[in-house]
């Protein structure tokens, strides 16, 4: 579950997560059904990839994260 202010919208191929009309993390479908999770924590200084088993995983992979990292996130947003 996302915390409040953080919202799913379609981008592309798939899915980003924005905060505050930002977009803070993308997921990119892959041959096989496998996704490519992109995670900007601080406005594209610093970008991390992860890859998942599909766009479920890679969802909830992403909602991890934002629960995780939430108040970093808030702070550069």
């Amino acid at each position: 579950m996302l915390p409040p202010g953080f919202e799913w919208r379609p981008w592309l191929d798939g899915p980003a997560l924005y905060l505050r009309g930002q977009q803070i993390a993308s997921i990119t479908p892959l041959d096989g059904g496998r996704c490519r999770v992109c995670l900007n924590s601080n406005n594209a200084r610093t970008m991390r990839y992860q890859f998942c088993r599909n766009e479920a995983a890679a969802i909830a992979y992403v909602e991890r994260w934002a629960a995780k990292w939430e108040a970093v996130l808030r702070a550069g947003v």
